[in-house]
C-alpha cells in the first residue's frame, strides 16, 4: 500500500499563526486495493489514465471542499490540471508493460515503490 499527502500551502493574512489549519490543506490518497476497486469504473480490472484521474480529482476535490479557505484561493481548474499532471506522473511510473492500463499487480508493484515528489 502506497500512502501519499499533498501538503498545499494558502495565502493567508499574517495574524495566521504558522502550522495552524488555516494555512495549509493536506490531501491524504491511500493507493490500495479499495482505492483500485473504486477507480475501476467499468469493473475490467485494470485502470485508465481517465479512471485514475477522475478518481484522483474526486479525492482533492472532497479534501478542498472540507477546507473553505483553500476551496476559495484555488480555482476549479487549477484543481483539475493539479489532478491530471498528479495522475499522469503516477500512471507513467506504475504502468511498466506501457500499455495504457494499470493491472492490480502493476499497481500494488508500483505501490511499494518509493513514490516521487511532487510539487
Amino acid at each position: 500500500m502506497l500512502c501519499l499527502i499533498l501538503a498545499l500551502q494558502t495565502v493567508v493574512p499574517p495574524a495566521t499563526p504558522p502550522g495552524s489549519s488555516g494555512r495549509e490543506l493536506k490531501i491524504e490518497l491511500t493507493f490500495d486495493e479499495a482505492f483500485f476497486d473504486s477507480s475501476d469504473r467499468n469493473h475490467d480490472q485494470r485502470l485508465t489514465l481517465a479512471e485514475l484521474t477522475d478518481a484522483l480529482g474526486q479525492r482533492i476535490e472532497h479534501s478542498f471542499a472540507s477546507h473553505a479557505e483553500a476551496d476559495a484561493k484555488v480555482p476549479l481548474e487549477k484543481r483539475n490540471l493539479m489532478a491530471r499532471e498528479f495522475a499522469e506522473n503516477i500512471f507513467r511510473m506504475l504502468d511498466v508493460d506501457a500499455d495504457q492500463r494499470l493491472t492490480f499487480a502493476e499497481f500494488t508493484k508500483g505501490a511499494t515503490r518509493k513514490a516521487p515528489v511532487m510539487s
